[in-house]
């Protein structure tokens, strides 16, 4: 008779130190939620230096100039659990290259080329934080997998208005370490540095 009623209740005391144990586990390392808010700059711009670099070695007699922009971008993160938040990254950089030289056989007597590259990408993270949610200092290592939108497109008066299209879609990774420095609770400054995107990037981070 004993052993049916110690069975029982060693059962129930088991499965009531489970649900204690999931319960402390879910209130030491689960938050109300955090946004967090990303705009940042990056550098360098990798294609900027190669058309510089070419542009510098030419030795043609017109007018060759170079515009860029970017890589600026935004990151949107997700974080609920006291390590892990879910996050994602979009940005964006433009090299421009022009040239213009005088040419009797172009129409209106100038030659006029323009290579335009894009590059466009869109990435999903996995942030791991070092500290807590409210702390002023957020270090984070992170990891991510996505899309990069590459397009290279191409044109000239010269060759009947010759235009060139090539895209190139492949897969975007990157990697690296990033820390977070609130002036105030609800804003301040972000700083990575990744492999597979801009090796460093600095901005302005939200927090709600």
């Amino acid at each position: 008779m004993k052993r049916k009623l110690l069975f029982p209740l060693a059962l129930l005391l088991f499965f009531s130190n489970r649900i204690k144990s999931q319960n402390d586990y879910a209130e030491d390392n689960f938050y109300y939620t955090k946004f967090y808010a990303d705009v940042y700059y990056g550098f360098p711009n990798l294609w900027k230096g190669i058309l510089e670099s070419a542009i510098n070695s030419s030795t043609s007699n017109g007018s060759l100039t170079h515009k860029s922009f970017g890589p600026m971008g935004i990151r949107l993160e997700y974080r609920k659990h006291k390590v892990v938040g879910v996050l994602l990254e979009a940005y964006y950089a433009t090299n421009i290259l022009e040239y213009v030289e005088p040419n009797s056989s172009a129409p209106g007597g100038m030659l006029y080329e323009k290579l335009e590259i894009s590059r466009p990408r869109v990435i999903g993270r996995f942030n791991f934080h070092f500290t807590d949610a409210d702390d002023d200092f957020d270090p984070y290592g992170f990891i991510g997998l996505g899309y990069n939108f590459s397009t290279f497109q191409y044109s000239s008066n010269y060759y009947q208005n010759t235009t060139l299209d090539y895209s190139i879609f492949n897969i975007a990774f990157k990697t690296g370490f990033g820390l977070r420095y609130f002036v105030i609770p609800s804003l301040g400054l972000n700083f990575e540095l990744s492999l597979g995107g801009p090796l460093l990037m600095v901005g302005i981070s939200g927090r709600f």
